[in-house]
């Protein structure tokens, strides 16, 4: 599952590929009637790969605004990678924008072992991906050095998502 941003390149969270798909493989994406073949590069590090289709597909298209405008503001929505697909889409407001003015920080319940609604969207505009939660359990993991301390983080860090 991703997003088309271009018409034929679309973006989605690494952690929804297998091992299997290496750079410059081919995979199948599911779409509403057909399916089509498609080539990946990825970064596990980022948590983003990028789906190259052969055909053209409906977009949605990228927000070009500054991150400064998006601060304070409750009218973000956030929705799954399969919009119109009967999955609502949810309210937000950011929170915050990170120092180094990359990421967007804003509330997004979660069941625990879900990355939750992956795309931020305003006036039906594509303004981001949501994968901080997989960095900062990645992060915290690679801090810890003793096994029973992971398992002890990973289950208090689904707890409070």
């Amino acid at each position: 599952m991703g997003v088309f941003f271009t018409p034929t390149l679309a973006v989605t969270c690494d952690h929804n590929l297998t091992d299997d798909h290496s750079v410059g493989s081919s995979i199948l994406l599911a779409l509403k009637n057909e399916v089509a073949h498609v080539e990946v590069a990825r970064n596990p590090d980022l948590d983003i790969a990028i789906l190259k289709a052969s055909q053209p597909r409906s977009i949605i298209p990228p927000w070009n605004g500054r991150p400064d405008e998006l601060q304070g503001r409750y009218d973000l929505g956030l929705a799954s990678f399969r919009l119109g697909n009967d999955h609502p889409e949810f309210r937000t407001s950011t929170i915050s924008i990170s120092p180094h003015r990359r990421h967007i920080m804003h509330p997004c319940p979660a069941y625990a072992g879900d990355s939750a609604a992956a795309l931020i969207i305003k006036d039906e505009f594509l303004v981001g991906i949501h994968h901080e939660t997989t960095h900062a359990l990645h992060e915290q993991i690679e801090r810890n050095k003793i096994s029973k301390d992971r398992l002890t983080d990973v289950e208090e860090y689904q707890g409070n998502v």
